[in-house]
């Protein structure tokens, strides 16, 4: 026999509560509500103090999808991860060649992830790294230290890609 319980007695009672429950989750995922994040996207640093980072950080020309995530670490640091997924129709990355040297293949899709430590008490953060992250079509992917540099780029509008850093093994 199939449920029998009205919709009252399905835990979530309205369509207005599930449409809460299914938009606090997205702000969940979103990292919203997260104090660390929102104060590092809010925020600026030394290197660009014109640019929130969230400003730079974001879904547009550079980035199809950005996430963001706030943790504690093992020693009790808050830590705060912004990630990017690239467009990969950016010229930097579609005038790469297919194949990298030693049988590389192209990325089919790229990421940057930027990293800072976050004090909540005194709302500061400062930036700790950053790293690509890329993957082949067939599941081979890589990790490239990214630095300042790149991260730097993207405050200033760029990408922070070249072709060095869009290749996965190829077999």
């Amino acid at each position: 026999m199939g449920d029998t319980r009205q919709p009252s007695e399905s835990g979530i009672a309205s369509r207005p509560g599930r449409i809460l429950l299914c938009f606090a989750i997205c702000l969940a995922l979103a990292g919203c509500g997260d104090p660390g994040v929102e104060l590092v996207q809010g925020g600026v640093t030394p290197l660009d103090p014109a640019v929130p980072v969230g400003q730079a950080m974001r879904v547009g020309p550079v980035f199809k999808e950005v996430t963001w995530e706030q943790y504690v670490d093992a020693q009790g640091v808050t830590r705060v991860l912004s990630t990017g997924e690239y467009r990969m129709d950016l010229p930097e990355a579609r005038l790469c060649p297919a194949a990298g040297e030693d049988g590389q293949v192209k990325a089919a899709r790229a990421f940057l992830r930027v990293k800072f430590t976050v004090d909540l008490t005194a709302k500061t953060f400062a930036f700790t790294g950053a790293e690509f992250l890329v993957y082949s079509a067939k599941g081979w992917s890589a990790s490239h230290p990214a630095g300042l540099t790149a991260f730097e780029d993207v405050l200033a509008g760029g990408s922070g890609l070249d072709c060095g850093v869009l290749y996965a093994p190829g077999s």
